[in-house]
Formats: C-alpha cells, structure tokens, sequence
C-alpha cells in the first residue's frame, strides 16, 4: 500500500464495511449536495444577504455545477466531497457573517444544519488531499479577506475602513 491508499494525516480510517474505503456516513453526507445547492440558491434571493456574500454563493452554485472541478465528480466520493466542502466553508462563512439563524431559515431539512457542515469539514480533513483542502480554503479566504462584513454595502465603505479579517491571502486572486 502506497502513502495514496491512506487517508491524509496518517489518520486510521473511520469503520467501514469490509473492502469499502469510505463510511457509509460519508456516502450519505454527500447525498445533502442537492439540497446544499437549493440553500445556496434561497440564500442569493435573500435581500438581508449581503452582495459580496452573495458574490460567493453564486460563485460556489457555478464550481458546482462546472463539470471542471479539482477533484472531477466522476471519480465517486472523493469527486463530489470537494464540492460539498467548498459548500460547508462557504456556509461556515455566512454564519459566522450573518448568523446561524440566516442559514437555519432558508434549511429545508430536519436535521441540524450546523452540525451536517462540521460533518463536512470533518470529512474533508479525513478523505481530501491536504493540497485540495488547501486550495479550497485558500479560494474562499480570498474572497472572504476583501468582502465587507454583512450589513455593510460594499460601495458604501472603502477597504481602508474595514476590519481586518485575518491574515492576508497569499498568492492572487
């Protein structure tokens, strides 16, 4: 078994039926895809939402629905986890912008939102490749250290003005 075989941080992998790489429990996060998709789309009509976070969302509904993807979604789990962790920041993000009721209001499910997105996140560390976990984040955090926080019109404050929000991103944009 080559370095390839294992799950990135040397982790153990988590139970699993015999021959089955990955938990049933991934398989049926992954079936939320959908409905993440529906979400995003409730979250963009929504007019409390800020524009630059709707910039984001709308950006995250087209990487969904592009077939060029980092992990291209024919190849099964792995190529349609990328897509549901781009989902899970994206939404992390707007709660920790707009609040856990925004996104909870727009939810269509019974089960807890918040908690399905850590699962996400969860997953993603076991399963993606460091580099696509890193590419990822580093695409969101691009886009989250120029927008202004939720409430906020964009054209209304110069970037001077605005609260630093972490660390600059490396390379461009």
């Amino acid at each position: 078994m080559d370095s390839t075989d294992q799950p990135d941080d040397n982790m153990p992998p988590a139970p699993t039926e015999p021959g089955n790489r990955f938990p049933d429990g991934l398989r049926d996060v992954l079936l939320f895809v959908p409905r993440f998709a529906a979400l995003l789309g409730r979250l963009i009509a929504d007019p409390e939402v800020a524009s630059t976070d709707k910039l984001l969302v709308g950006a995250v509904i087209a990487y969904i629905l592009s077939p060029l993807d980092i992990i291209p979604d024919m190849i099964p789990v792995l190529g349609q986890l990328d897509d549901a962790y781009l989902v899970a920041l994206c939404l992390l993000r707007l709660l920790n912008r707009s609040g856990e009721a925004k996104v909870r209001q727009y939810w269509d499910g019974p089960e807890d939102i918040v908690q399905i997105l850590h699962t996400v996140s969860d997953y993603a560390t076991r399963y993606l490749p460091a580099a696509v976990r890193n590419a990822i984040r580093g695409w969101v955090d691009v886009r989250d250290a120029s927008a202004p926080p939720s409430g906020t019109a964009s054209s209304d404050v110069p970037p001077s003005e605005l609260p630093p929000s972490g660390p600059p991103p490396s390379g461009s944009a």
